[in-house]
């Protein structure tokens, strides 16, 4: 991140000379109108040393404009004179000055009028030391460029960005994430930068747990169809290990993004996983196939060339039809005929389902070798001899390489 030299949009007032009784002050005042900023550096700061100055507003004025006149001199040794700090001096001294002047007050209007060139020297001070990756000073001056103006998403953003380079300053990143959501300016790459800090960072990732919770709630809250979002709250359901919270926020992720054919996929994962467990209990073993089976078709609806959720799909009608065939061949042989042909058919009708999922399913992946197998056996069962004889020099060729 580089940051530009900023032009101030308003050149520092006149300083007025007005009677007072400190003598370092008044030398302070004298040498700023001569132009001498940086002996007029020393006297200010002499003179906002002693209580009769520093409880007065008009010394903290004075000062904010002659560390705003050194930043802004082109001789370098004026710049010199105040470092690193003037910046934060400069916008300190007016803040000051406006504390401690009446609302209406002198140097209360000619302090707010500076504040636009301190806040714009803050940025600039911000930027040189970000440069110089001295980020804990770059991100106090973004904090008070931030402070100066609590609208401005320049200092916000860079407040955030500073503070994610400093190791271990979790509770920053949330403060500089938590201005940015009061300006009403944020923006989805505000949450995630957050998130990513607060999951990578070494120092405190162990103790951000309730942190990164917060935070992507806000930002699913802000930003409900964002996938990014969607995402880090499947993957911490998923960590949870949660089933029932994931197949909640699974059912949500798919009515945020309809065009996702992964989210119906796991979700038919997830039942189907519910149903293998339960397959002692008939009725609720079928419930959660039935429903399996909904995303599975869901999926493929979203993306016909997907393998899985076609090959699951075929799957489920396909043992379906080995249960009813095992049904038939289980009868006694003196049972009527007619009921065993009643189990033949049913079993055929769920074949005849399975079929065209698993034949998407060998279009997509000629090489599987379970697709193979089971397109042999469907094609044999319904007696269709010319697929199955396909089917089965496929295999043979296969075998061969």
């Amino acid at each position: 991140m580089k940051f530009r030299l900023l032009t101030l949009l308003f050149l520092g007032a006149g300083l007025s000379l007005q009677a007072q009784n400190d003598l370092d002050l008044t030398n302070a005042i004298l040498n700023y109108r001569s132009g001498l900023y940086d002996k007029a550096k020393v006297d200010i700061d002499k003179a906002i040393l002693k209580e009769k100055v520093y409880t007065k507003p008009k010394g903290h004025y004075n000062r904010g404009l002659i560390y705003e006149r050194c930043l802004l001199s082109t001789i370098p040794y004026m710049k010199a004179a105040v470092g690193d700090s003037g910046a934060l001096i400069t916008y300190r001294s007016y803040k000051k000055a406006i504390e401690l002047d009446a609302p209406d007050g002198e140097f209360t209007k000619g302090a707010k009028k500076e504040m636009d060139n301190a806040f714009l020297l803050l940025l600039d001070q911000g930027g040189t030391l970000y440069n110089e990756k001295n980020f804990p000073k770059a991100y106090t001056h973004y904090v008070l460029a931030a402070e100066a103006k609590p609208k401005d998403t320049t200092a916000l953003r860079n407040a955030l960005l500073t503070a994610k380079e400093i190791s271990g300053n979790g509770p920053e990143v949330v403060k500089s994430l938590d201005r940015i959501r009061a300006s009403g300016f944020a923006v989805a790459s505000d949450y995630q930068i957050a998130l990513y800090y607060l999951e990578n960072d070494p120092e405190s990732k162990d103790k951000n747990d309730a942190a990164l919770a917060s935070i992507l709630e806000q930002g699913r809250t802000a930003f409900p169809n964002d996938k990014f979002f969607i995402n880090r709250e499947l993957m911490s359901a998923q960590k949870s290990g949660n089933t029932g919270e994931l197949k909640k926020k699974l059912s949500k992720a798919m009515m945020a993004d309809a065009t996702n054919p992964m989210y119906p996929l796991v979700l038919g994962n997830l039942y189907m996983t519910e149903a293998t467990n339960n397959s002692k209990v008939k009725k609720t073993s079928r419930l959660l196939q039935d429903s399996a089976l909904t995303y599975f078709v869901i999926s493929v609806k979203r993306d016909s060339n997907a393998f899985d959720p076609n090959y699951n799909a075929g799957a489920i009608y396909y043992n379906r039809a080995k249960d009813v065939t095992d049904s038939a061949n289980s009868l006694p042989l003196n049972a009527p005929k007619v009921k065993k042909d009643k189990l033949d058919a049913k079993a055929n009708t769920y074949l005849n389902q399975a079929l065209p999922y698993f034949e998407r399913a060998h279009r997509i992946d000629k090489k599987d070798e379970s697709t193979l197998d089971v397109l042999e056996r469907v094609y044999a069962r319904l007696k269709r001899d010319a697929d199955m004889n396909k089917i089965t020099k496929e295999r043979e060729a296969l075998n061969k390489k």
